[in-house]
């Protein structure tokens, strides 16, 4: 897959699959939880591991549309307890716009496209085109609700509006703007399904974890800060987290930055606990002494057989471009130790779902790796989608869709999901005709 270098780097987080969308005290809570990273040991490595893995159940393939020029897949996907389902691809057209193309089925229906413009997808007024689009979208108390920007190209319009879409049936959507702050990421519902999370950064780099009953409006319950003097938070995500019926929580990962007094800049891991989604515990990650300093990212977090596992990147090895994974577990959801995690996920792990209805631990995972050198703004980068029996030694999955073929910068893998039914569903894009690529969901 050949992706815009400078705008994405290996951040394809599926908070939410394509180029997404900052650290510690939370103002509602004085406990702050100390992640300290341990080195492992074999025991540690191999705790989860089954020595008679179930077999995978087969992959049964949708075919969804087409994608016209450009590269692209599926950066967004959502499905009903019904079947019915949405999707959106963001596709660049230059360095600042891009447009939408989104799909939409009904149970038991063929896909659709959704007509973009209709729907305020994209507004471009000032004539020169129009970047923004949804980024995450989620089924939630009986209705779509799908997160992003919209704006143009040209000042004032490029200070992109923060925008919330709700629909009832995937294909007819009503845009709400929010004019009082950024882009809302991460989506998570509550246990009770009565509400739904969203976290945005603020102007002084605070996470702002919002929440609203419809859709449509949104209140700020709770407001979470560094806890570092001079930082900011960036990359923040939202996941909910459940271990039986007994423990539920949300987690929120990212990382924070700050510019030193010689004008150098810091990146590091960030992540803070909740079991309410209002009084937040911070975390303070250790970076890994294989770094370069405090140059970690958290990018996704998984509950694996009773453990909470916090995925990050970091650049580190033998040059600065040199990209490495990183892993923390938790058995308590306080103490953590670091995992080392296996080939072929020395890139970056771009999507991750537990695999809810397999008897023994089992997570799917889509590693990224920079297989080329840059060319001018873009480079290429091979997905692989991978399994996991412990969160940290990982092979390239035994069963996998047939459309695969063998890992390739020419198939273009999308986020993983979980559905309502336990499910495991994930998007692939490969090249049909010239200009073109063809765009299915397989689901096992």
């Amino acid at each position: 897959m050949k992706t815009r270098y400078l705008a994405c780097a290996m951040i394809m987080s599926v908070s939410m699959g394509g180029c997404s969308e900052s650290g510690g005290r939370s103002e509602n809570s004085a406990v702050s939880t100390t992640l300290a990273a341990a080195s492992v040991t074999e025991e540690a490595q191999t705790t989860f591991r089954s020595s008679t893995p179930s077999p995978i159940p087969p992959w049964v393939p949708e075919t969804v549309g087409t994608i016209d020029g450009g590269l692209g897949n599926i950066d967004a996907i959502a499905f009903a307890p019904d079947g019915t389902a949405v999707a959106f691809s963001l596709i660049d057209t230059s360095c600042c716009s891009n447009r939408v193309v989104g799909w939409a089925k009904n149970a038991g229906g063929t896909w659709k496209k959704i007509d973009a413009e209709t729907a305020g997808f994209v507004v471009g007024a000032d004539g020169l085109g129009a970047y923004g689009g949804p980024t995450e979208v989620i089924w939630f108390d009986g209705r779509f609700v799908a997160v992003g920007t919209r704006g143009g190209q040209s000042e004032p319009e490029r200070a992109s509006t923060s925008v919330t879409w709700v629909s009832g049936d995937g294909l007819s959507w009503r845009a709400y703007d929010d004019t009082t702050g950024s882009r809302m990421s991460g989506l998570a519902v509550s246990p009770d399904g009565t509400s739904l999370l969203g976290v945005r950064t603020t102007e002084e780099g605070a996470a702002e974890i919002r929440s609203t009953t419809d859709g449509a409006s949104w209140t700020t319950v709770a407001r979470v800060t560094s806890g570092k003097a001079g930082t900011v938070l960036s990359s923040l995500s939202l996941a909910r987290v459940s271990r039986g019926a007994e423990a539920t929580r949300y987690v929120l990962f990212g990382s924070w930055f700050e510019t030193t007094a010689d004008g150098a800049s810091r990146t590091g891991p960030f992540a803070a606990i909740s079991e309410d989604g209002r009084s937040w515990n911070p975390v303070d990650l250790t970076v890994p002494p294989t770094a370069t300093p405090q140059s970690v990212t958290m990018t996704n977090a998984v509950m694996l057989d009773a453990s909470l596992i916090l995925y990050g990147f970091g650049y580190g090895g033998a040059g600065d471009d040199d990209v490495t994974q990183f892993a923390w577990r938790s058995i308590d959801m306080s103490t953590f130790e670091q995992l080392s995690v296996s080939e072929p996920c020395g890139g970056t792990i771009t999507s991750v779902v537990a695999d809810q209805r397999a008897p023994e631990p089992t997570m799917f995972a889509v590693c990224s790796v920079v297989v080329g050198p840059v060319e001018g703004d873009s480079v290429d980068i091979r997905t692989t989608l991978v399994i996991s029996r412990n969160g940290a030694q990982f092979e390239v999955a035994p069963v996998r869709p047939p459309d695969l073929g063998e890992p390739s910068v020419e198939v273009n893998l999308g986020p993983l999901i979980t559905r309502p039914n336990g499910a495991v569903t994930i998007a692939v894009a490969k090249p049909g005709a010239p200009d073109v690529r063809t765009v299915t969901v397989w689901t096992s």
